[in-house]
């Protein structure tokens, strides 16, 4: 069964302003199925091979990617994020990266300092009555 998320048009907004956004938020509240809809060029680092291939080469890793791009439980590796900076600095445009994952990622300050003014940051939630009431996509948008 598939829900019409509340969140997903601000997102989308934030897509076309910001070269990055944040998806952050508990396990099984519907992250991967949301990003998903919002791009169908997906890497996960829960892939041993995406994520050693990250690990060991950041830059080429990054650089190689096909954007816009969802990158997957991005908590495992936060150094990561001083790579897309650079990346996203060599050139502005938005809607470049899709990042998932644990909001304890943003307890770090350096992702924080390292993406500010580059990255939306947004917390998903479980799904609301509001959302499971109307999952046939009748929707009104909340703002």
């Amino acid at each position: 069964m598939k829900f019409q998320r509340l969140i997903k048009n601000l997102i989308k907004e934030a897509l076309g302003e910001f070269p990055a956004v944040f998806i952050a938020g508990a396990r099984q509240t519907g992250k991967f199925t949301l990003a998903m809809e919002l791009s169908n060029n997906y890497i996960t680092f829960d892939d041993i091979n995406a994520y050693l291939s990250a690990k060991n080469d950041p830059v080429g890793f990054i650089n190689n990617l096909k954007t816009p791009v969802v990158l997957d439980e991005i908590q495992k590796l936060p150094q990561l994020m001083d790579t897309i900076k650079k990346k996203i600095d060599e050139n502005r445009k938005p809607n470049q990266f899709i990042l998932t994952g644990s909001i304890n990622i943003l307890r770090f300050s350096n992702v924080k300092e390292s993406l500010a003014g580059r990255l939306a940051i947004f917390e998903l939630y479980p799904l609301s009555i509001y959302e499971i009431i109307n999952k046939k996509g009748n929707l009104t948008p909340v703002r």
